[in-house]
């Protein structure tokens, strides 16, 4: 008779174990919400940011931004999503500390931003980004491999 327990034990236990796992993460998981305004978000850097071809897509939900350079590599190039009420880049290696750049609105819409580069960052190089959109900050770091 003791081994049908273990039996209905063996079969049981797995299914316990994995309702109790979607349960917890169903109450402990931090739930999705729209951006706050005065609140700091991460972008993400997508695949294209750690390989050559010439754009770098970095993305927080439904926020997106890809950045890409002129064919001569001397205008950094931002595309937004959402409009954009400011946008500060930052090029170089920790060592340098750079400053941070603003870049200039293209347009009416805020989404389309350009920045003068005065040299072509190097694939070590990390291009470091903070925007503003409805009062919400995002930021990112990336590195300059794409624009290579």
């Amino acid at each position: 008779m003791s081994s049908k327990h273990i039996v209905t034990a063996l079969l049981v236990a797995p299914v316990l174990a994995l309702l109790a796992w979607f349960i917890t993460g169903k109450f402990s998981a931090e739930q999705p919400h729209a951006a706050r305004g005065g609140e700091a978000y991460p972008l993400v850097e997508k695949s294209n940011c750690r390989r050559s071809g010439g754009t770098c897509d970095l993305v927080n939900e439904q926020f997106r931004v890809t950045l890409s350079a002129t064919s001569d590599n001397k205008t950094l190039v931002l595309s937004a999503s959402h409009p954009l009420e400011g946008v500060l880049v930052e090029i170089g290696t920790d060592s340098e500390a750079p400053s941070p750049e603003p870049m200039a609105q293209v347009d009416n819409s805020a989404m389309q931003w350009r920045l003068s580069l005065a040299f072509k960052p190097s694939s070590q190089q990390a291009i470091r980004l903070a925007a503003v959109a409805n009062g919400a900050q995002y930021f990112a770091e990336t590195t300059a491999v794409f624009l290579n």
